[in-house]
């Protein structure tokens, strides 16, 4: 299901009474998240066999960015709100979405497909191999990588990689592209 966010910018009348009443401004404008129906067709999945019963060529590579020097040295990549609500939480239950958009850390499993004969999975052993998304600064979220990643491929300032949620696996699938 897809996310959204609904605001709620009017008052009740109850708050109005009283705000009148007090000659105090009492309504705060608030943002809940919630679920509305999915007109997604297809999420993208390391699976190639997905694709077979569609005749136009999918490129799985939702998010695409170019890593920035402070992405590199601290492992760090900044995915706007948009990416991340249309890409990520789009496949994720409700309150486990909730949880991260109001400050929670979501561990995940990365899937590095760069060479593709043989993908390397981080994420799942011990914390300081830990892959973590959390809510950044000013409505964007980061997702940690463990330095090993970066230091395995390489990464450097200006690599373009790209990334998707796969729903089989549950976990991001990570591509470099150089």
């Amino acid at each position: 299901m897809k996310k959204t966010f609904y605001y709620n910018f009017f008052q009740t009348k109850e708050e109005e009474v009283s705000s009148s009443s007090s000659r105090r401004p009492t309504h705060q404008v608030s943002r809940v998240m919630l679920e509305i129906r999915d007109d997604h067709i297809l999420a993208p999945s390391m699976d190639s066999n997905a694709y077979n019963n569609i005749n136009v060529i999918i490129d799985p590579w939702k998010i695409k960015k170019r890593l920035t020097r402070e992405e590199v040295s601290t492992g760090r990549m900044i995915l706007s709100l948009n990416d991340t609500m249309e890409q990520v939480f789009r496949y994720w239950p409700l309150e486990k979405a909730r949880n991260v958009e109001l400050g929670a850390r979501a561990h995940v499993v990365l899937w590095d497909v760069t060479d593709e004969s043989s993908p390397c999975k981080y994420g799942d052993g011990p914390a300081s191999e830990a892959v973590v998304l959390e809510k950044g600064l000013q409505d964007c979220f980061e997702l940690t990588l463990n330095m090993g990643i970066i230091q395995a491929r390489g990464v450097g300032s200006g690599d373009e990689i790209g990334l998707y949620w796969d729903v089989r696996t549950q976990g991001f699938v990570f591509k470099l592209f150089r």
